[in-house]
């Protein structure tokens, strides 16, 4: 299933050898990609062979060749097709998170927002996965300096989002190259194609249920009249896998932009404000698919009584509140048993739209009459006699709906009488999304423009968060700081005492050290808004958090024991080889020095720092040193009782 599952995708991609040599060179084929299509069609052959040698000596021993095998393995969905379909998604993402790459997902889905989003929103989404999967360094999403210029660029309007589609291609690029085939012979990918028919099997059981009701039907009753209660699950079951969806992918934004802008940024703000709105949105829709499948098991079982009936004012119409409930049984007479219900407060003319829609399916429904919508007021109070006589009606009316089969399985009486908001029942879009743009965060003013380009174009660091918020004045150097569960007042930057002395060691800058100290201490107030010594105890606290002690041990997982078994032991290589290794490491070590360093202590005095750091990492004595240091440092942290 394997080899002809590869070879359908080489295909699919145009190397098929049943075609000229011409016309493969033609396509752009390489020589490299044919080459490795015959291997393929040579290994296919021979399982093909070992297949009948083992079909005809099962047949000997009296194996019944007509068994027939799963369907599980003849059903195989192109990638395109299982990221477009949000079961897919969930799947695939399960499976590369056993392999800690399901960044790969949420940056697919996140720009497949971005895609279908209104133009007004671009800034806002970009913002989220620029910082959530490009500035974060636990993210798979890798780019260029180029790429990641072009997207700074989109945030500050100079540009269009063309850049995040072009990683959004690379991306799926790369888990067809490296995930689907293995994803395809998980377990993950049989328990999603059982998902997938599932769903398949309750849309063709709602369709023939519709046509059976539409064809019994005695008269010619609208669609969307007729609709089954069971298309409120199913369509909150999807909208309840696209919302958890988002939800995650937000929730990660969050974290990431916690930690990449200043705590008091709008971005936070709104981002914060978004994620509450989307939990709340997921608890309001858990309980609307809890109530819909609740009354789903107990059609026919269903009553609603009036409660009370009120007219607010002379020009509000008059008020019914409602209680439905199920109806009580009476073989069950149990004091401990729970009464299952809500309560919801309708108004006449509500009920008026709903006769109009109600009328087609049922003729007896004419007769009934609904209490007039005029209401007489004898010394500023209603009449009471009215109010009872409208309550009766409206009674007799819902009893009436409610033990009708045909018309108590109506998605309109069911829309009627659910407290769920409007947009659980209806697919709406978000009114948070668009009140908000990305670029209203950028300075108003062309001299607050003008000063906050100057500060990306000086640094070369282009950190887009210095344009998030203008710089506070006056801020306080005084910092109170945590060691060992004891507040500790820090004057100016004690803590970053250290920093300075690294810094001072490795770029050797002792003669310009206090020019060095008051840069980096200025760089940190203008990108961070905070002193030094707050950004530096909570960059060293994020390092051993949580999330972060998550990322180090996948990240070890992945490397070491890929797919759960331990990756096999790579070639061996002769001093030669080391050597031209080496040469490689420095010399990609040497020409990625981080842009803010350049900027710090200059580009030369960068390269050789960083040459000087590498040489020092190559002493076998100093590593084991620095190992045996760490691995004592771990052991006390995690068995005090041995210290």
């Amino acid at each position: 299933m394997q080899a002809t599952t590869l070879q359908n995708l080489n295909r699919a991609k145009g190397v098929d050898l049943d075609n000229d040599k011409g016309a493969l060179a033609a396509a752009g084929i390489q020589k490299s990609e044919i080459n490795a299509a015959k291997k393929l069609q040579k290994y296919i052959n021979r399982l093909t062979l070992t297949k009948k040698h083992c079909e005809q000596k099962l047949m000997a021993l009296g194996w019944d060749s007509g068994y027939q095998y799963g369907d599980d393995v003849k059903r195989v969905l192109p990638l395109q097709t299982i990221l477009e379909h949000v079961i897919g998604r969930k799947y695939l993402s399960q499976f590369l998170q056993t392999l800690a790459s399901q960044d790969l997902i949420r940056f697919w889905t996140a720009v497949e927002e971005l895609r279908t989003a209104d133009r007004k929103n671009w800034h806002q989404i970009g913002a989220e996965i620029f910082y959530t999967f490009i500035r974060n360094t636990t993210s798979e999403i890798k780019v260029d300096k180029a790429t990641k210029k072009r997207m700074e660029a989109f945030l500050l309007g100079d540009k269009g989002p063309e850049v995040f589609y072009e990683v959004q291609k690379q991306v799926v690029q790369v888990i067809e190259d490296k995930y689907y085939q293995p994803f395809l012979i998980s377990d993950y990918y049989k328990e999603m194609i059982i998902a997938m028919e599932n769903e398949e099997d309750m849309i063709d059981e709602t369709k023939r249920s519709f046509e059976e009701r539409q064809s019994s039907s005695d008269s010619a009753g609208s669609p969307e009249s007729t609709l089954n209660v069971g298309d409120h699950s199913n369509y909150a079951r999807r909208k309840l896998d696209q919302l958890e969806e988002k939800l995650n992918n937000k929730m990660q934004a969050l974290a990431a932009l916690r930690f990449s802008m200043r705590p008091e940024s709008k971005v936070l703000n709104k981002l914060e404000k978004e994620v509450e709105w989307l939990q709340g949105e997921k608890r309001q829709l858990e309980a609307h698919l809890t109530r819909t499948e609740i009354w789903t098991e107990n059609l026919g079982k269903w009553k609603a009584i009036v409660q009370s009936a009120e007219v607010p004012n002379e020009k509000e119409p008059l008020q019914f509140v409602l209680v439905v409930q199920m109806a009580e049984d009476d073989n069950i007479e149990e004091e401990s048993s729970i009464c299952t219900g809500w309560v919801v407060c309708r108004s006449l003319t509500q009920f008026q739209e709903l006769h109009k829609k109600l009328r087609p399916l049922c003729v007896e429904l004419r007769s009934l009459e609904l209490p007039s919508s005029s209401f007489k007021f004898l010394f500023g109070k209603t009449d009471k006699v009215a109010l009872d006589k409208a309550k009766q009606q409206i009674q007799k009316y819902l009893d009436f709906i409610l033990k009708d089969d045909r018309l108590n399985q109506s998605e309109i009486v069911y829309s009627f009488l659910s407290p769920s908001s409007d947009h659980l029942k209806h697919t709406t879009t978000s009114p948070k999304k668009s009140r908000f743009s990305f670029s209203t965060l950028f300075k108003s003013t062309g001299e607050q423009q003008k000063d906050a380009l100057s500060i990306l174009r000086d640094s070369e660091e282009d950190e887009i968060s210095q344009c998030l918020e203008p710089k506070e004045s006056g801020v306080d150097t005084v910092d109170f700081v945590k060691f060992n569960g004891h507040s500790v007042r820090a004057t100016d930057d004690t803590i970053a005492e250290p920093l300075y002395s690294l810094l001072s060691e490795v770029f050797d800058m002792r003669g310009v050290f206090k020019y060095v100290r008051k840069t980096l201490i200025g760089f940190v107030q203008v990108t961070y808004g905070r002193n030094i010594n707050r950004q530096i105890y909570e960059t060293i606290s994020w390092w051993f958090s949580e999330e972060m002690l998550h990322y180090y041990i996948s990240l070890v997982l992945k490397n070491y024991w890929p797919g759960g078994s331990l990756a096999p032991a790579g070639p061996i290589r002769n001093k030669e080889e080391r050597i031209q290794t080496a040469q490689k490491a420095q010399e990609m070590f040497v020409n990625n020095v981080p842009e803010l360093l350049i900027t710090l202590v200059g580009n030369n005095a960068a390269r050789l720092g960083a040459k000087k750091v590498f040489d020092a990492l190559q002493e076998k004595n100093m590593n084991k040193q620095l190992f045996h240091e760490l691995f004592e440092v771990i052991v006390d942290a995690v068995f005090p009782e041995l210290s």
